[in-house]
């Protein structure tokens, strides 16, 4: 990754933090993701996950399982559009260079 890619990455980390999130409610037929962030609303608080970045194929959503843990960013501090961060891997069942090209790079 080139040192811009590495800064872009990071600065939109720092723009638009991300968090931990449980998944309470999710629907294949629709792909209505609801989830709760401990970090941010507390363990009552439900928002909805957008559908912006996610398509259905063949009429079924991909979705996480409901207690499925998910990595999570909103477009600002009122949640307004919140999105779940996923990893495309490539052709490799090892993600491990993935993950340290990513974030491990960052530091370095």
């Amino acid at each position: 990754m080139s040192g811009y890619l590495r800064w872009i990455l990071v600065m939109s980390m720092l723009k638009n933090p991300v968090y931990r999130a449980i998944v309470v409610y999710s629907d294949t037929s629709t792909g209505v993701i609801k989830v709760r962030i401990p970090a941010l609303t507390g363990a009552d608080s439900v928002v909805d996950v957008s559908y912006v970045g996610r398509t259905a194929y063949n009429g079924v959503w991909s979705v996480p399982s409901i207690g499925s843990q998910i990595v999570v960013t909103a477009d600002d501090a009122n949640l307004t559009n919140v999105f779940w961060v996923q990893v495309a891997p490539e052709a490799t069942t090892d993600l491990q260079p993935q993950i340290d090209a990513l974030f491990l790079g960052i530091f370095r």
